[in-house]
């Protein structure tokens, strides 16, 4: 499996992004610093006691989607505001990725630089290519597997990771089990992309 040119690009945007929330916002801005240790202490203890790296970035990861200032803008809104480097087509993006996709998937096919892989929560098919790839992807990346993850897009019919995805050891009984609790739980979730879905809402 090999990255894309342009797959790598956005790569390189997420990584600016983290720097800039690491260090400019959490350096200039006290409420935000103060706002991301309370949120870690209530999380991993205070001293923190940080178990797990991957579990440390996915949780700086939805800090960073969820934190609003006090004029309501994002930490991405910021960014792309203050990101000379950019152009107009990848700031657009970027903006999108303000509302990322969650979801437990079930790959369908690989591709050459990813795979294509169903959302079991909302019954969609999304094309994921990574920008990253990691040791044992390719060989846990197979048709039939199911994995958790977080996903925004690169463009109109491509997605890429965000924040720590991981691969299930479990049977399919009890991850249908687990999408229908999160149906139930979140069904913004449920009816993400899916107008078919939404349709037949309405009709019921």
């Amino acid at each position: 499996m090999k990255i894309a040119p342009h797959i790598d690009r956005f790569g390189n945007i997420r990584k600016m992004l983290v720097d800039y929330f690491q260090y400019v916002l959490l350096k200039k801005d006290e409420t935000l610093k103060k706002a991301f240790l309370k949120a870690s202490r209530e999380k991993y203890g205070d001293p923190l006691v940080i178990d797990s790296e991957d579990g440390f970035h996915e949780f700086t990861d939805n800090f960073v989607y969820s934190y609003r200032f006090l004029d309501n803008l994002t930490v991405i809104d910021r960014f792309v505001s203050e990101a000379s480097d950019l152009d107009e087509r990848e700031k657009a993006t970027v903006l999108r990725w303000k509302d990322p996709v969650v979801g437990l998937f079930q790959v369908k096919s690989t591709l050459p630089d990813g795979f294509v892989a169903e959302n079991l929560i909302n019954e969609i098919d999304y094309t994921i290519k990574p920008t990253t790839i990691p040791q044992g992807l390719e060989r846990l990346a197979r048709p039939g597997a199911f994995f958790r993850a977080k996903i925004i897009p690169v463009n109109d019919k491509e997605y890429t990771f965000s924040g720590a995805q991981g691969f299930l050891n479990t049977s399919e009984k009890e991850i249908l089990k687990r999408v229908a609790q999160l149906q139930m739980k979140h069904p913004q979730f449920a009816f993400r992309d899916n107008e078919e879905k939404i349709r037949r809402g309405f009709e019921l």
